[in-house]
């Protein structure tokens, strides 16, 4: 009948694509929006969050292979939104990838806690050859981040 049809159509939609993995960029900058969803679109679904707030609430519902952060973004941190998501979902730090052009406390947290980061501005082969490690590493592996977690 028509409504299972329809019910059976809106359910195969909601099946991801097999292959492609979740991505999350929090950025505020369009253009750099734009940049990454272009960048990374062969490595999977781009997703944006445009502050660390929005981006926890996207952590509680989704598993994001990669998690795509500025250090300082406005008035959001980065490092901040890190040590909120390692908190609520343990194991989730090897999905952060840092974007920073800030000074040596945020070099020295990143570097200590021995997080991934490229320096402003970087190539777009050592972001994308990045992301592709981070894929590879955590492949299979579900440490929150994943609806409801």
């Amino acid at each position: 009948s028509r409504p299972e049809y329809e019910r059976l159509l809106s359910r195969v939609a909601a099946i991801p694509e097999v292959g492609k993995e979740n991505i999350l960029v929090v950025e505020q900058d369009e253009v750099m929006i734009e940049a990454f969803n272009t960048l990374l679109c062969e490595h999977g679904i781009i997703e944006t969050a445009r502050s660390s707030d929005e981006a926890f609430e996207k952590l509680k519902d989704k598993y994001y292979a990669v998690i795509v952060t500025d250090v300082g973004v406005e008035s959001d941190d980065g490092i901040e939104f890190y040590k909120k998501a390692v908190e609520r979902f343990p194991g989730i730090n090897k999905r952060f990838l840092f974007l920073t052009e800030y000074d040596s406390d945020y070099m020295t947290f990143l570097e200590n806690n021995g997080l991934r980061y490229f320096e402003k501005p970087s190539s777009i082969k050592d972001i994308k050859t990045a992301v592709s490690e981070t894929i590879m590493a955590c492949a299979g592996y579900d440490a929150g981040g994943g609806g409801g977690g």
